[in-house]
């Protein structure tokens, strides 16, 4: 005699509600702390830097500071179009060139 055996249903797995909009990254922020400068009151990568890891405490100081250096002005230049300008004082400041 065979012997019959029961499976559960299938239930699906109670999901997590998630945010279909991402929080802003790292070049994301970047961008918009170099929206807020002017060129009266422009940003040095170093004030850029500590504002990232300040938003962004989990992730490695070293690593945030490679991602400024090659961003501004490169990155966000060539491959976000932005217009990137900055001064010639020391340390030298940034902001993003608005129309």
């Amino acid at each position: 005699m065979a012997t019959k055996t029961t499976t559960k249903p299938k239930t699906k797995p109670e999901s997590v509600a998630t945010d279909t909009a991402k929080a802003p990254g790292v070049i994301d922020s970047i961008a918009e702390f170099l929206t807020k400068a002017t060129k009266t009151k422009p940003i040095t990568k170093d004030q850029v830097l500590a504002k990232l890891v300040t938003r962004f405490p989990e992730r490695s100081e070293a690593s945030m500071k490679t991602t400024v250096s090659l961003s501004v002005p490169g990155y966000l230049t060539k491959k976000k179009g932005l217009t990137i300008q900055a001064n010639d004082k020391t340390p030298r400041g940034y902001w993003i060139q608005t129309r």
